[in-house]
């Protein structure tokens, strides 16, 4: 279970993570969006593997699907990562760089922002279902 824990952990940090501030460094001044329409992209391929995933068990069985599934996974990794690179010093434009300057997300400007109060709000809510759901199975 530890190693499989750990290889799970290994990829979403190869294949979220690195990506997801990558994407933040390129657009300083909409850090939001471009993580949002980064993280959308993650469930999406989500979305398009469920049916993809359940026609290779059917023809391949489980253990192959994985196999299959892995494999590809690993190949897109492996070329998509040629192409993330941080932005250098002048490749960003200076007033995209100067209007993010001005944003500050520390704890006392977070809780003074009644938005982030109820989105923290509703990720518990969400949090919370989840597990109870899990209880009542």
């Amino acid at each position: 279970m530890a190693t499989l824990l750990s290889l799970w952990c290994i990829g979403l940090g190869a294949g979220y993570v690195t990506p997801v501030s990558t994407i933040i460094r390129w657009f300083p001044d909409k850090r939001g969006l471009a993580t949002g329409l980064a993280i959308m992209g993650f469930g999406f391929a989500a979305l398009l593997t469920g049916p993809i995933a359940q026609t290779l068990m059917a023809s391949f069985g489980v253990s192959s699907t994985f196999y299959i599934l892995g494999i590809f996974y690993f190949l897109v990794m492996i070329i998509a990562a040629q192409f993330i690179k941080k932005p250098r010093q002048n490749e960003l434009p200076k007033a995209v760089i100067k209007k993010a300057s001005h944003f500050s997300l520390t704890g006392q400007n977070m809780t003074a922002n009644t938005a982030a109060i109820m989105v923290g709000i509703l990720a518990l809510q969400r949090a919370f279902a989840g597990m109870q759901e899990q209880v009542n199975k």
